[in-house]
C-alpha cells in the first residue's frame, strides 16, 4: 500500500494513471484531513483501491458521505469488534486490523489473533505471519457464521 503521510494523493494518482496501473496499488491514509483528497481522486479514477483509517462508528457515516454513498474498499481499524466488522461488511467494505501492537505484548497477542479470526477481519497486519497462519490453521473450528 501507499501510506500517505503528506497529502500527495492526487498527484500520485494522476501519475499512476498516466504511467502505470491501479491494479496493484492501495492508497492508504490515516489522516482525516486527507480523506477529501482520497475521495476526489477516487471519483476521478474509479479503479483506485482506497484504504482509510477509521476511529469508531461515527467515521462510517462520514466516509459514506465523502465517497458518494459508499465506503472505501478497505477500512483500517486497530480495535474492531464484531458488530463493527459486520456493519462494515454489510456496507460492502473489508476490514484491515493491525496486530503488531498486540504482538509486542507477548502472550496477549494470542487473544488478538483469536479475536480477529473470530470476528472475520479480512486483513491482519503482523510481524509474525507464520505464527498467525499456524494459529489460524490450528483454530479451524472457528468458522464464518452460516458455514459448515
Amino acid at each position: 500500500d501507499l501510506h500517505f503521510k503528506d497529502n500527495m494523493i492526487e498527484p500520485v494518482a494522476d501519475w499512476i494513471s498516466r504511467c502505470g496501473s491501479f491494479d496493484d496499488v492501495i492508497f492508504f491514509s490515516q489522516f482525516p484531513h486527507q480523506f477529501e483528497s482520497l475521495a476526489r481522486a477516487k471519483k476521478k479514477f474509479p479503479a483506485m483501491m482506497i484504504m482509510a483509517r477509521i476511529h469508531g462508528w461515527q467515521s462510517l457515516d462520514k466516509m459514506e458521505k465523502l465517497f458518494d454513498g459508499k465506503l472505501p474498499e478497505i477500512l483500517h481499524t486497530d480495535y474492531p469488534n464484531e458488530s463493527m466488522v459486520r456493519a462494515i461488511h454489510k456496507r460492502g467494505a473489508k476490514v484491515f486490523a493491525n496486530l503488531i501492537v498486540q504482538e509486542r505484548l507477548g502472550p496477549v497477542a494470542i487473544l488478538g489473533v483469536r479475536q480477529f479470526l473470530a470476528i472475520w477481519v479480512d486483513f491482519i497486519q503482523t510481524d509474525s505471519p507464520l505464527w498467525v497462519d499456524h494459529y489460524h490453521m490450528s483454530e479451524n473450528k472457528i468458522r464464518r457464521p452460516g458455514s459448515r
